[in-house]
C-alpha cells in the first residue's frame, strides 16, 4: 500500500473526527492547534506549517489555490481588479505567474 500524502492524511483526520481544521508541519506531523504545530516546529530545519480545513472552512484563497493552470489562467484574464487575483501572486506555476503578471501590468495600465 503507497503511503499517504500529508494532505491524504489530513483530509482523513477532518472526515474522522469533527475537527475544522488541522495544521501539519513539514515533517508529516498533524495538530489541532495551530500553537502546538509551531511549537513542533521549531526544532525542524523546515517550519512551514500547512493548514488543512474541512471543504466548508476553505478560504477563497484555498480554493483558487486549487484549481488547475488553465482555470487559474481564466480567472486571472477576466479580473477587473488586482484584489481579485491576488492569491495568485506565490503561485509557482509558470504558464500561471505569466498570465498573472501580464493581467497586473494590463489593470496597473488601466487604472493610470
Amino acid at each position: 500500500m503507497a503511503k499517504k500524502t500529508i494532505k491524504e492524511r489530513a483530509q482523513d483526520y477532518l472526515e474522522r473526527n469533527e475537527a475544522k481544521e488541522v495544521f501539519a508541519t513539514s515533517d508529516g506531523f498533524l495538530f489541532v492547534s495551530d500553537a502546538f504545530a509551531k511549537v513542533h516546529a521549531k526544532g525542524l530545519e523546515d517550519k512551514k506549517i500547512t493548514k488543512f480545513a474541512t471543504s466548508a472552512e476553505k478560504t477563497k484563497a484555498e480554493e483558487l489555490s486549487e484549481l488547475n493552470a488553465a482555470d487559474s489562467i481564466a480567472l486571472i484574464k477576466e479580473a477587473t481588479e488586482v484584489a481579485d487575483i491576488e492569491v495568485f501572486a506565490e503561485d509557482d506555476r509558470k504558464t500561471v505567474k505569466k498570465a498573472y503578471d501580464e493581467r497586473i501590468e494590463e489593470l496597473t495600465k488601466e487604472a493610470e
